[in-house]
């Protein structure tokens, strides 16, 4: 049975880099935010959900995910960015489950901004948080993400 270890911390706190290590040292990492989109996108389960609850518009003419139409309804309506959170979350949850499954490895990792909100916490053995002082958090969000500081 692999030892799984969470990889956790705020935005811009440096989980991709130390993912990027482990990966680099050849161990294997579930990245929650990729897989979370991937799922979103190619989930029949999950995508018949979505549309249940936000409507056909949540995906377009070629299948793909309508991410302004969903933003525009989430950060407007908590109660429903709350239920579109938990879709993901279990789906995500349980792809994470089948991973471990699969895999025949002594030590797995767990990539995850929300570990402990979205219940990831309960399935892991160690937790690494990683964290930066605020101002280069901040330097690297608006570098990555091309966006001023008031963003």
């Amino acid at each position: 049975m692999a030892v799984i270890v969470g990889i956790t911390g705020g935005i811009g706190s440096g989980k991709s880099v130390v993912s990027s290590i482990c990966r680099s040292k050849g161990f294997a990492v579930y990245d929650c935010d990729s897989r979370a989109k991937t799922l979103m996108s190619h989930n029949e389960s999950l995508r018949t959900q979505i549309i249940a609850r936000l409507g056909n518009e949540s995906y377009n003419q070629k299948g793909e995910l309508n991410r302004q139409y969903i933003a525009d309804i989430i950060f407007n309506d908590a109660e429903r960015r709350e239920e579109l959170k938990r879709l993901v979350h279990a789906a995500v949850l349980e792809d994470i489950k089948a991973w471990i499954a699969s895999s025949d490895e002594s030590l797995l990792f767990i990539e995850s901004a929300i570990l402990y909100s979205s219940g990831i916490d309960k399935i892991v053995d160690r937790v690494w948080m990683v964290d930066a002082d605020i101002e280069t958090r901040i330097a690297r969000v608006i570098s990555r993400n091309a966006m001023s500081r008031e963003e």
